[in-house]
């Protein structure tokens, strides 16, 4: 469908590594014929409206000894003397600095042979840090870009003690909450034929902004609301408990009350049973008192007739 795979076979044919993918045709469509003039260093590439002519070897693209020999290209060599990665096509000047590792790719042991000059250096000394100030409790996705497809990538995030919940690592970025426990440096590493390197290096800081607030004023409000509502729910409940105090003892005191025959309960007593005065000495029309003290006088009590004869 429109694609070309470069590939080296190694290890007597056992062994395969694909250098890259080209996409010949937009829109996507089939290629009809394949054309491989090794001498002029093309391929050409027959399809419905034509044919294309594509070169066997783009080693421009690698700008490091470190990415020219990951590459494993069998048409490209890192130059120490022009401190280029060039065409093996190219036999001018072509000598004992020409590096090459198609069998292993490792460029700790064939670009280190001969120093590290600046563009000799591995790509994450030309990756640029990126700083990112955002808002706290916003979601920020750090992107991870992959150079190589044949690398494997992970992050490397910062000592901090975040909930998982906060952080979320996908198979191309890494996902998080701006917080003040989610700061901090947060780098993407590759790892391809035994060799590691950085690809994407960012500094998350958490910032205030309109509308935001920080965790710990936020921490702080909470704490006063609380404390707050605390102290008038105690109050409340003292307040009832003395209600139901002041109730209990009113209760108490009138039930241990001596009741008279002239108090309010005599006289409900009395409504409900004889109106009148069995002695005459107290009138009927209301609650009098109506206890005759005896004294030391002497007299006579007719319990027939209900009267009291006094002397």
């Amino acid at each position: 469908k429109g694609f070309l795979h470069k590939a080296v076979l190694m290890g007597n044919g056992s062994e395969s590594h694909i250098i890259e993918e080209i996409e010949l045709l937009t829109p996507e469509e089939p290629v009809e014929n394949i054309l491989l003039a090794a001498n002029e260093g093309v391929l050409y590439i027959g399809y419905s409206a034509g044919v294309l002519r594509v070169p066997l070897a783009n080693c421009t693209v690698y700008q490091s000894c470190f990415d020219c020999i990951l590459a494993r290209d069998p048409y490209c060599a890192w130059d120490g003397a022009s401190q280029r990665c060039r065409s093996v096509r190219s036999e001018q000047d072509k000598g004992k600095s020409w590096l090459q590792d198609i069998e292993r790719g490792n460029p700790n042991t064939t670009c280190f042979s001969i120093g590290t000059p600046r563009v000799m250096r591995p790509p994450s000394a030309s990756v640029k840090e990126e700083n990112y100030s955002s808002c706290y409790n916003t979601i920020l996705e750090l992107r991870c870009p992959h150079r190589s497809a044949l690398a494997t990538y992970s992050w490397k995030t910062p000592d901090l003690a975040a909930p998982e919940m906060q952080m979320v690592t996908a198979e191309d970025a890494q996902v998080i909450i701006v917080r003040e426990d989610t700061e901090g440096l947060y780098e993407c590493w590759a790892t391809e034929s035994s060799y590691r390197y950085q690809v994407a290096h960012y500094w998350v800081r958490p910032v205030s902004c309109p509308g935001s607030v920080a965790p710990n004023t936020a921490e702080r409000d909470y704490y006063k609301q609380f404390v707050v509502v605390t102290v008038l729910l105690v109050l409340t409940l003292l307040g009832c408990l003395g209600l139901g105090l002041y109730s209990v003892r009113d209760k108490l005191r009138a039930r241990s009350k001596i009741q008279g025959c002239s108090t309010p309960e005599t006289i409900k007593l009395s409504d409900s049973k004889e109106k009148k005065p069995l002695n005459g000495l107290c009138d009927g029309d209301g609650a009098k008192p109506c206890c005759v003290p005896l004294g030391r006088s002497t007299g006579k009590m007719d319990l027939e007739n209900n009267s009291v004869a006094i002397s």
